[in-house]
């Protein structure tokens, strides 16, 4: 997994399905720097994540924390890499030093479409990764939290798969 970078990633080639995700994934692209990570072969974009360090807001109780604004993968040439980017992307949040203070990791499935999509990836982060709703009545509800001291043992036992 690499930072975005446009002059290496063929961007406009990247297709979730979702055009909230390619639109933000080609916008992000022309930041000098950004939080924007990627799986690619090469030029093509198999997945992309981006996230983000939240410090004020209305639930204090979460406070501060990050925020993966996106996770896609390519409907074409991304089949798979759901929990690749995932993992590398809790990867990167555990060894960046910026999230130390941070409790842990919010998360927004619902931006991705119709009501089918947004359920297969609530079940996704909720009993594949490990996010736990923030309102848990049995229905899909945007937003689902992991702790910082759980993001830590997923990212090094990950880490230490991969080694």
């Amino acid at each position: 997994m690499a930072p975005l970078d446009p002059t290496e990633h063929a961007v406009e080639a990247f297709s979730s399905g979702n055009a909230v995700c390619d639109d933000d994934l080609r916008k992000q692209s022309k930041k000098y720097r950004n939080r924007t990570l990627v799986i690619a072969d090469g030029p093509q974009i198999i997945a992309f994540s981006r996230y983000s360090y939240v410090q004020a807001g209305s639930d204090k109780a979460l406070l501060p924390y990050v925020r993966i604004d996106f996770v896609a993968r390519d409907i074409e040439h991304g089949k798979g890499s759901g929990m690749e980017i995932m993992l590398r992307t809790l990867i990167r949040i555990a060894q960046d030093p910026r999230a130390s203070a941070c409790k842990g990791v919010l998360i927004d499935s619902l931006n991705c479409g119709d009501a089918d999509v947004c359920a297969t990836r609530w079940r996704f982060f909720t009993e594949k990764v490990g996010f736990v709703p923030l309102r848990d009545d049995g229905n899909p509800h945007g937003y689902a939290f992991m702790p910082m001291g759980t993001v830590r043992i997923i990212a090094e036992e990950a880490r230490k798969a991969r080694a």
